[in-house]
């Protein structure tokens, strides 16, 4: 299965665009204010939002298990994001940085996951070629790892065994970097 990703803005339904509403908005004398609760403590939104709801939140909707032990780490870890909250094993919701493009956050978020590859740099697909043609001829097994940059190593392998481990390897630093992965056996 081909691992997906859509997004889907999040809006904050809670912030009042209307100031006639806010003012009308007393219980016993005292303001309904909605707040957020951060890790130091509960700030009202008008701190973040005194006109609208600056805060640039987005829902990520995937078809694989996010509660993995290396899935919300990649997410929390991409430049940009600034809040991470998983609301299901299918579901999570991000804020990205005023200061960052959101559209190459959540590509970044896409392709550390695996869902999208990276477009690979300075590649020299003929010698590549070449060097897969030689590898598969020694029929034993082997690993190309093509990085972003489109420097590449790759490794042949006297047993499975040893093969299967450092194929596990690679594709966790493959999931962390990007890059592109080819192997045989």
């Amino acid at each position: 299965m081909k691992k997906t990703i859509k997004w889907e803005k999040w809006e904050n339904k809670f912030i009042s665009n209307n100031d006639e509403e806010e003012e009308n908005t007393f219980t016993n004398q005292h303001q309904c204010v909605p707040f957020l609760q951060t890790p130091y403590g509960a700030i009202t939104y008008k701190i973040f939002a005194p006109e609208k709801n600056n805060l640039n939140f987005w829902c990520g909707h995937t078809n694989f298990d996010l509660r993995e032990n290396i899935e919300c780490p990649i997410i929390i870890d991409t430049d940009g994001v600034e809040i991470f909250d998983l609301f299901s094993a299918y579901r999570f919701r991000i804020c990205i940085g005023l200061t960052f493009n959101e559209d190459k956050v959540k590509r970044s978020i896409a392709i550390r996951l695996g869902c999208v590859s990276p477009k690979i740099k300075n590649i020299n697909f003929t010698e590549l070629r070449k060097l897969r043609i030689d590898l598969k001829a020694n029929k034993k097994p082997w690993i190309i790892y093509v990085l972003p940059n489109g420097k590449y190593e790759h490794e042949v392998y006297e047993s499975n065994k040893i093969f299967d481990s450092n194929l596990e390897k690679y594709q966790k630093t493959q999931l962390a970097l990007g890059g592109k992965l080819l192997y045989g056996v």
